[in-house]
């Protein structure tokens, strides 16, 4: 309620719509799911640093551990009340005016790999099957959204291929998508409880 004038259009349900062409200030609810590439809020990203610096505090360090894994479990609650994965209140209607009746649900292959690994170093920390859960309701989602197949034909000869699109909408790929942060989840995935677990 208190953003200046010039950053109302950023705010959900604010008096103007959202402006996506330049990127959105961190103000109101967080977008967990970001829809444009350079968000300024990360998060995904501040979730997994908050897991990391966790596994990284001495065991000594009692309280700072407990208050570290309290935020954790913070960031967990917020990336389960944002489940399924979609475009965030920011750019809801700019999307649904742009592409009308299109699929609006799904998100970055980066931010479904993020989660998945932030929630695996978690269950990891706690031992909780929640998080476990969580990390493969994520993971059916993203495969559900984000694999496809193709069939190539080359001198008669059929062959399926099978690969990981970097968003549901695109029809093409960007570095920025993060195929590779999905990816690297998924394989961390099928050995939840590793001793060396995959960070990214």
């Amino acid at each position: 309620d208190d953003a200046p004038e010039d950053y109302q259009s950023q705010l959900p349900d604010g008096p103007k719509e959202p402006d996506p062409g330049y990127s959105v200030p961190p103000i109101g609810p967080v977008d967990m799911w970001p829809t444009t590439i350079y968000p300024l809020d990360y998060p995904l990203l501040t979730a997994q640093a908050s897991i990391y610096a966790y596994e990284l505090t001495p065991p000594e360090h009692t309280a700072t551990r407990r208050r570290l894994l309290t935020l954790a479990r913070h960031w967990a609650t917020a990336i389960e009340h944002a489940f399924p994965a979609g475009p965030g209140r920011t750019f809801r209607q700019t999307l649904s005016e742009a592409m009308p009746g299109a699929e609006q649900r799904g998100t970055y292959a980066a931010n479904y790999g993020r989660a998945i690994s932030f929630l695996l170093h978690l269950y990891r920390a706690t031992s909780q099957e929640n998080y476990l859960k969580l990390a493969e309701e994520l993971a059916r989602d993203a495969v559900q959204r984000l694999y496809v197949t193709v069939e190539l034909v080359v001198d008669e000869n059929a062959k399926t291929y099978g690969i990981f699109r970097g968003h549901p909408a695109k029809p093409y790929y960007e570095a920025v998508d993060g195929v590779g942060f999905l990816l690297l989840a998924l394989i961390d995935l099928e050995n939840p409880d590793s001793p060396d677990p995959h960070a990214f």
